[in-house]
């Protein structure tokens, strides 16, 4: 099971386009016509890539992130199905929420599928007071109990804290609540969670992001006869320790899940070469589409623009990947445990 010549570890998965959040500068609320159709991608589509497209495949340890980019997967119907599908076949499970809205019998049969193996990650940037600026719409009670079930559980468990302007004050205050509700490990992300210079979101210039600071670079040369010789694209779903590929609540096989959170015509145009729900994952995998799309990498004035804004960089630089920040509490002891490394996840 291979993508560009290269074996695949992990599946980004967006199984659904549902939230309950309003965060500003989220795709679903800056593409509003996403949500007017809600939708869950069916479990028979799991079971079709699990147990007869991929039947032969070597699953153990492959891991299924769920992670979107229009939608909260804890908010699919039927998730706990699809997660016991996916342990069926040895394969690990990561689940990145904002973690509100569900109540301590939910969190607990959760906590009765996943396996130590498996991971979950809250996003929550900020305490009860600030946490809701950003993600509003959400519900710090909830978040609160999820995370103590999680600290509790036997699941490895992280908090990730997107800094901005009005959080960043906050950081030791979550780091020592993290530590106290036993979530394994506590991050800090630097932020281009914002819109422009002005957005009040910004905060220190200590704090933006390699990618934000990266995607203000591209899009000075974009459309610009400087394009091709001032900006270089470095897929990060080609990126070492990580190769990835991107699973939509579509049906689609995609390079990362953020391919389609704009427009983008290139898939627009060939994307019935990328539905699984039609044809075997593996034809999909080995469809010449791809190297088309390599291709285009190499020239960027040519290539899908959200692979410019995403995976742009100035020309020459060899990384384009965000720093984070840890504070590990048990994570030592924990890894001496492990056959698996959770940090390259």
């Amino acid at each position: 099971m291979e993508f560009l010549g290269e074996s695949i570890t992990s599946f980004n998965v967006e199984a659904t386009n549902k939230c309950v959040l309003k965060c500003s500068a989220c795709d679903r609320t800056l593409r509003p016509e996403i949500i007017k159709k809600l939708e869950d991608l069916s479990p028979k589509v799991f079971h079709k890539i699990l147990f007869e497209d991929l039947r032969h495949a070597d699953l153990n340890n492959t891991l299924f992130n769920f992670c979107g980019i229009y939608g909260d997967n804890l908010y699919h119907k039927e998730i706990f199905t699809i997660f016991k599908l996916i342990k069926e076949r040895g394969s690990r499970i990561h689940l990145e929420t904002n973690g509100s809205y569900k109540t301590e019998k939910w969190w607990n049969e959760l906590f009765s599928i996943l396996s130590h193996n498996d991971k979950i990650t809250f996003s929550v940037d900020g305490m009860e007071d600030t946490n809701v600026i950003y993600r509003e719409n959400s519900d710090w009670e909830s978040i609160n109990l999820g995370m103590k079930l999680a600290g509790e559980s036997n699941v490895l468990s992280t908090w990730k804290f997107i800094i901005f302007s009005h959080n960043q004050h906050q950081i030791e205050d979550a780091k020592k609540h993290a530590s106290k509700l036993g979530i394994t490990r506590f991050l800090t992300r630097n932020s281009g969670r914002f819109l422009g210079m002005d957005d009040p979101l910004r905060p220190d210039e200590s704090h933006i992001g390699l990618q934000q600071i990266h995607r203000e670079h591209v899009q000075k040369y974009m459309d610009t006869d400087k394009w091709d010789d001032e900006v270089s694209i470095l897929p990060r779903c080609q990126q070492i320790p990580r190769k990835n590929i991107g699973l939509t609540y579509e049906g689609y096989i995609i390079p990362c899940l953020t391919f389609h959170s704009v427009h983008n015509e290139w898939f627009e145009k060939n994307k019935q070469r990328f539905d699984i729900k039609g044809r075997n994952i593996l034809d999909v995998l080995a469809d010449p589409i791809w190297e088309e799309l390599h291709a285009l990498w190499d020239t960027p004035s040519l290539a899908p623009r959200i692979c410019n804004t995403y995976c742009g960089t100035p020309r020459n630089k060899k990384n384009n990947t965000d720093r984070i920040k840890s504070q590990d509490y048990k994570y030592e002891s924990l890894l001496n445990k492990r056959e698996w490394n959770p940090f390259l996840d």
